[in-house]
């Protein structure tokens, strides 16, 4: 059965983020709008100053008889046709209209040092078996966003036998913000790569699917390589693609924040499947 709507319900996160919007006079509006509010498309300067031909003209006629001069001219065969920019490549553009912007709210700082370095660390880091590593250190040019703590341990994303990330290190940073998804639709997170293909951060790629589709928390998840030590995003700036798997319609607040997130962030454990979360929670409703 055909769904009537592709619009997609976000509420804030009930804690410290949404006392700290109510308490700054700020609408809960606000703060979505702050971390995004449009598709990929409608935000990317790059496509957008792209012209489907070209030549700038549309005029196939005229595009035509310009090449048959250039043949003329050149003395050599050259195939004529209508010559189009990648805008007009169906996959990409159909990409873009699906992915929804995560953007920088405010200019981000980011640096790193020694994870000894770090309070709670200096007494473990004098133990034999202690490994060091980076950890980051965020500050944002508006204090709302001083909340996030984007450093990780490498334990959580390295593995002995097979250290893939072993000369990278870890930020993550909550927006507080979640979407209720429409019956069927899947999301997943993407790198702005037509925002930012130089980005100095990779992120970190992953799916909503299965009974996770109905809320998705945008969760800025990125890998950072060793010999960058800091670095900033500039307000507006993308930092992160979440795409559909169908175009999404409008982004609207929930009605009812509290049964706008199915899953709660405490039931969320390293290593859990998305099977056993999903058994969990049809347990717990014939409970």
């Amino acid at each position: 059965m055909k769904r009537s709507s592709n619009n997609i319900y976000w509420r804030a996160n009930i804690g410290p983020t949404e006392e700290i919007v109510q308490s700054d006079m700020m609408k809960p509006e606000d703060w979505f709008e702050l971390w995004t509010d449009k598709t990929a498309s409608k935000s990317s300067t790059w496509w957008n100053a792209l012209d489907l031909a070209p030549t700038g003209t549309f005029n196939r006629a005229k595009k035509i008889a310009a090449d048959l001069y250039t043949q003329a001219k050149d003395k050599r065969s050259t195939p004529y046709g209508f010559d189009t920019s990648i805008k007009a490549c169906a996959p990409i553009r159909e990409y873009l209209n699906r992915c929804l912007v995560l953007k920088a709210p405010c200019d981000l700082h980011f640096s790193c040092i020694p994870s000894s370095l770090l309070p709670e660390n200096q007494e473990l880091a004098k133990q034999d078996d202690w490994v060091e590593y980076k950890t980051w250190i965020l500050k944002a040019a508006d204090s709302r966003f001083d909340q996030m703590t984007p450093a990780h341990s490498p334990k959580q994303y390295t593995a002995k036998k097979d250290p893939l990330f072993k000369d990278m290190s870890n930020l993550k940073i909550q927006t507080e913000i979640a979407l209720s998804l429409p019956d069927g639709m899947t999301s997943s997170f993407h790198p702005p790569f037509y925002h930012w293909p130089d980005a100095p951060f990779i992120q970190m790629p992953g799916v909503h699917s299965n009974g996770l589709e109905k809320c998705v928390n945008l969760i800025w998840n990125v890998m950072i390589p060793d010999y960058i030590d800091d670095f900033e995003i500039k307000a507006g700036d993308a930092m992160m693609y979440v795409f559909f798997s169908e175009k999404p319609g409008k982004f609207i607040k929930h009605p009812n924040p509290s049964r706008a997130q199915i899953f709660k962030r405490k039931m969320f454990a390293a290593g859990t499947s998305v099977e056993k979360l999903v058994n969990d929670i049809q347990r717990k409703k014939k409970e």
